[in-house]
């Protein structure tokens, strides 16, 4: 089942990386020289998005069926917690924007803090938070993205003003493809 999954999401991704090569170099070209397709240009932006969307999503089910089979490999090493938690925050900022929400990252760690964790692992976890918080929350909403120092360790939360999960579907939040 994992072999058929991750060639199939393989090639997929292989399919979606030309398109999005394509459109790279279509996106990149001056706004002057795409004056000629000024009608089409919104309709090219989104497939863009649609694109980088659907490599992303395809990532997802890689990594969904590489935790099932149970082969995934951590890679843990100390990391710079601020440099992590920053450079997280501003892959969404663009995305908030765009949504008109108000986004705040906020950090009281002091500079230089070393966390000991598997980046890419924990950077996909809290991806999976931010994308829900940025899905849910509508236009005019506010996110804190925040992280500080509790005895030994570290606490990231994110609060939103979304529409939130009803009491009686918290049970089953740690379920595989809950929805709220």
């Amino acid at each position: 089942k994992f072999e058929f999954i991750s060639g199939s999401a393989f090639h997929l991704r292989s399919i979606l990386g030309e398109s999005k090569w394509s459109l790279d170099s279509f996106m990149n070209m001056p706004r002057e020289q795409l004056k000629s397709v000024s009608k089409e240009l919104p309709l090219i932006e989104r497939a863009y998005d649609s694109t980088n969307q659907g490599i992303k999503a395809i990532q997802e089910i890689l990594d969904l069926a590489e935790l099932e089979s149970q082969k995934i490999e951590y890679n843990f090493a100390y990391a710079d917690i601020n440099k992590f938690f920053y450079d997280l925050g501003e892959e969404y900022k663009a995305h908030t924007v765009a949504k008109n929400i108000d986004f705040a990252v906020n950090s009281t760690v002091i500079p230089g803090a070393k966390i000991y964790i598997d980046a890419v692992h924990t950077r996909l976890a809290i991806r999976n938070l931010l994308l829900n918080a940025v899905q849910f929350t509508n236009p005019g909403g506010k996110i804190d993205f925040d992280v500080k120092e509790k005895d030994d360790g570290f606490i990231f939360t994110i609060h939103d003003s979304g529409v939130g999960i009803p009491k009686s579907e918290l049970p089953k939040v740690f379920n595989k493809f809950f929805r709220g």
